[in-house]
């Protein structure tokens, strides 16, 4: 596939997404998190480097396929301000349906994986798919090393990248991803 054709599909991924989610207000953290469980947990051909960051894992190619959408006019981008700084909205525009019409086979191809992380993530805000995508991240860093861990040390080591969160939130988010069986490190339960 051309570099070419992957950025017609992520675009029209992106905006298939953000059709699904209408119901909700859509921010760019919201849209990087959802596109590395796509890409991490499901598999999608996406191509993006992901790596981790200060909310979790992120590359800037997706924050450059939002812009590019936006010039396309595909996607709207607004800016809302509030006492703890700023939100982007992201929603569809008038060229939207174009787009995912040119990626339709590989929205088709990939229907179950899209209507999973919509179902499954949706609901959730950007702080918590902040949280759960870090998650996934040190989970795949201890799998791909081949290295079994205990509930405890996986959320030790969640804990040292994201102090912020509370040892609960940590743990609730490990059971809540074991549930999906998407954790794949763990070779015990959270009691």
């Amino acid at each position: 596939m051309t570099d070419f054709n992957i950025l017609w599909n992520r675009i029209g991924l992106i905006t298939a997404i953000i059709s699904e989610l209408q119901s909700r207000s859509v921010g760019r953290t919201a849209i990087m998190k959802l596109l590395y469980i796509l890409q991490t947990v499901k598999g999608v051909p996406l191509n993006y480097d992901f790596r981790l960051y200060t909310y979790g894992p992120f590359d800037s190619e997706v924050l450059s396929d939002l812009d590019y959408a936006v010039s396309l006019d595909a996607l709207s981008s607004d800016i809302t301000y509030n006492a703890n700084g700023y939100n982007y909205n992201i929603q569809l525009s008038e060229a939207a349906g174009y787009y995912t019409e040119k990626a339709s086979d590989f929205l088709e191809e990939h229907r179950d994986e899209i209507e999973w992380v919509v179902n499954k993530f949706s609901h959730k805000s950007a702080r918590d798919l902040e949280l759960l995508s870090t998650t996934i991240f040190v989970d795949r860093a201890f799998s791909n090393r081949r290295e079994s861990v205990d509930v405890e040390k996986l959320a030790q080591q969640v804990k040292e990248i994201k102090p912020r969160f509370k040892d609960e939130e940590i743990k609730a988010a490990i059971s809540f991803l074991m549930e999906m069986e998407t954790i794949r490190s763990i070779q015990n339960r959270i009691d």
